[in-house]
């Protein structure tokens, strides 16, 4: 009998074990969960892009300005244009736009050192090749007092 109740007391113990680790799991995604919304939210404010957008503002020189691009008999090449207006300036806020043939999508990245964080950093953005048929246009909107400039890419940061 006593053998029965050892036995009924380790698998008890076991039991409550699991359940601690689990809450604690759950405790630890949850945590690293509002951790990346937060880094995303401080993000947001430093710089932001969306693909096939054009800020209302811009459209009329953008369209201008994309027409040409297309019209560039390049294979695959990035087009650029940044622009910021007078109360985008007042705020901080720069916008550049880019365009590519025979590329499918970009990566983003805003790169900067840990080691100086008065620093500013850049913004990264990298096309990634697709088809000669394929076309991308992206708008990228950042805040100047952290990113100094923009770099246009076709080798991947992260990549070799």
């Amino acid at each position: 009998m006593r053998s029965y109740f050892i036995k009924l007391a380790n698998v008890l113990m076991l039991f409550v074990l699991l359940i601690g680790c689990s809450n604690n799991l759950n405790t630890m995604v949850n945590e690293q969960g509002n951790e990346e919304q937060q880094i995303q939210k401080v993000l947001e404010g430093i710089y932001s892009y969306e693909y096939n957008s054009i800020e209302p503002e811009h459209q009329e020189i953008i369209n201008k300005w994309l027409i040409e691009a297309k019209t560039n008999t390049d294979q695959t090449k990035m087009h650029f244009y940044s622009i910021a207006n007078e109360n985008d300036k007042k705020d901080n806020k720069k916008y550049g736009y880019i365009y590519a043939k025979g590329y499918k999508d970009f990566e983003v990245t805003f790169v900067y050192s840990v080691d100086d964080p008065k620093e500013k950093g850049q913004l990264h953005i990298v096309g990634n090749k697709g088809s000669n048929d394929d076309e991308v246009f992206i708008k990228v909107k950042y805040d100047t007092r952290f990113i100094l400039g923009v770099i246009n890419s076709d080798q991947s940061i992260f990549k070799p």
